[in-house]
């Protein structure tokens, strides 16, 4: 046992793990003691920040856009991850099926029917003159839509992934998210400036990712009670948390191509199986005529619309809406960039980003087409009955009533019951493991494959799921969508960060690709 004991202690890096650890533990003891409290406090730091920081956190977003674009497509795309000699270990599909589900697979099942049929009957506050249910509603409902689940999100994912991932594999720093801030800070990312970001990463995502694990445990609970009659509350959310946890656990310890690669594989499959069924169940020529105006509408407003902050009308809809979707990207971004990187050994820049933002994006704007457009198509035709059903039930329930209408419904939901599991597990799954792998120390490795330690991939993986429950025990879906935008705004000031650190580090080049040095550098 003192062997064994021993052997953690030099895994563990406390500098990084104790603080966040802690920090987690009490905010957790806090909500299940005090829920009341704890909402209050909550509710008070989002209305300072929608307050005071819409005007920083949404042109932040469409900087990102445009950051993603420079790296891609600047005379740096063609920077190899690794070394102009480095060989990819993940092929294309994998790669770009793990990165969509990865980044936001429970997002589109969640939200591609419910928003743009809530934006439909409800259009935004701003708007006075555009009738609820009118052609121009479709138009609005399917532009933000897209606004808030198309390249803005996949682009704050893809530029902390560029960043980590040049200091990385090109530059021979460690694997850590402060790291990307080497050109800026220089040596003292060593010490405890460093260690103090990585905290920070660190709780930040735990908690991001507790709320998108509440969400998760929603829908599949909305899901259990609408086939299998399970009862839906405190009682079966917690059954699914210790179940879902249990797998998505026990996948991160068993290594990433064991089960990411098969779950990312086979969502992807159903994702497009669904989506041709949903297409042709619906009206194939009604969804593709919504499909190509949307996307049109949204190409020809598209700095307009990431721009825009009512300045005049004030109210409070941008910040309820694109600001609380925005943050909750760059809750999700850091870590989600530091997995991303994993799979993009021997890959330039462009490819980066061709796979983890442009692609994904597309695919997203087809698919709230089907599933958001579709619906509103429905719905005009028979009398509003999803909209009906989400009203009464709740917006979790609002992917299984769309397909409580078309043909065999009974399959489709299940199926898309299915789809809504793996994506969560997906996605705890990978952020597990970069979690794991930040609060080590000695993670030497050159192609992203190394496997962090079991015990610490357990520990973080029991610890999101205490959050998660903890949040639905506090207050549901208010006091998750309270907790992301809270922590969106200092990620925020990161991602700034971040983005300049590596202007800086392409502008001198020479300085900070190390790649060519067959040497690993050790720095830990």
């Amino acid at each position: 046992m003192g062997e064994k004991r021993e052997s953690i202690t030099k895994l563990l890096n406390g500098r990084v793990f104790w603080l966040p650890a802690v920090l987690t533990l009490i905010v957790v003891v806090w909500g299940f003691a005090a829920p009341a409290s704890f909402a209050s406090a909550a509710n008070a730091g989002l209305a300072w920040v929608l307050e005071n920081f819409n005007w920083f956190l949404v042109p932040l977003t469409f900087g990102a856009v445009l950051f993603c674009l420079w790296s891609a497509f600047s005379r740096y795309g063609k920077i190899r991850l690794g070394g102009e000699d480095a060989q990819p270990k993940v092929k294309t599909v994998t790669w770009f099926a793990i990165s969509l589900c990865s980044g936001m697979g429970i997002g589109i099942t969640y939200f591609a029917t419910y928003q743009p049929l809530e934006l439909f009957y409800n259009p935004p506050a701003f708007l006075e003159n555009v009738m609820a249910g009118s052609e121009e509603a479709l138009t609005y409902a399917m532009r933000f839509s897209f606004l808030e689940w198309g390249f803005h999100p996949y682009a704050l994912y893809t530029c902390f992934g560029i960043v980590i991932a040049f200091m990385f594999y090109n530059g021979k720093r460690r694997y850590r998210v402060s790291d990307g801030l080497y050109p800026l800070l220089g040596d003292r990312v060593d010490g405890i400036v460093g260690d103090l970001l990585d905290c920070f990463a660190i709780f930040v995502i735990i908690g991001g990712l507790g709320a998108s694990a509440g969400t998760a445990i929603m829908q599949v609970g909305q899901g259990c009670q609408h086939l299998f009659g399970v009862g839906n509350g405190l009682g079966g959310w917690l059954v699914l948390t210790v179940i879902l946890a249990a797998v998505y656990i026990l996948g991160s310890a068993t290594g990433i191509h064991k089960w990411l690669s098969w779950f990312g594989n086979a969502n992807l499959y159903l994702y497009v199986i669904m989506m041709v069924f949903a297409l042709f169940a619906i009206d194939g020529v009604g969804v593709l005529e919504v499909l190509f105006s949307s996307i049109g509408d949204y190409i020809q407003n598209f700095i307009g619309t990431s721009l825009y902050l009512e300045p005049l009308a004030g109210t409070g809809w941008v910040g309820a809406n694109n600001t609380f979707f925005f943050t909750w990207w760059m809750v999700f971004a850091p870590f989600t960039g530091l997995f991303l990187i994993k799979l993009a050994y021997g890959r330039t820049l462009r490819e980066f980003v061709l796979v983890n933002m442009i692609v994904p994006a597309i695919f997203v704007l087809v698919w709230f087409s089907v599933f958001g457009g579709g619906a509103i198509l429905w719905d005009t035709e028979n009398g509003g009955a999803i909209y009906a059903t989400i009203q009464e039930m709740g917006p979790s329930m609002a992917w299984y009533a769309l397909f409580d209408q078309l043909p065999l419904s009974k399959v489709t939901n299940v199926v898309a019951w299915i789809i809504v599991t793996i994506s969560f597990v997906t996605l705890a799954e990978s952020l597990t493991m970069s979690l794991a792998s930040m609060s080590c120390k000695g993670y030497a490795d050159t192609t992203g494959e190394t496997q962090p330690p079991k015990i610490l991939c357990v520990f973080w993986g029991v610890l999101i799921a205490a959050v998660s429950y903890m949040l639905l025990y506090s207050g549901g879906r208010d006091a998750i969508e309270t907790v992301v935008v809270i922590c969106g705004l200092p990620t925020g000031v990161f991602m700034l960060a971040m983005m300049l650190s590596h202007i800086k580090a392409m502008r001198h080049c020479e300085k900070y690709d190390l790649s060519k040095d067959p040497t690993r550098l050790d720095r830990e």
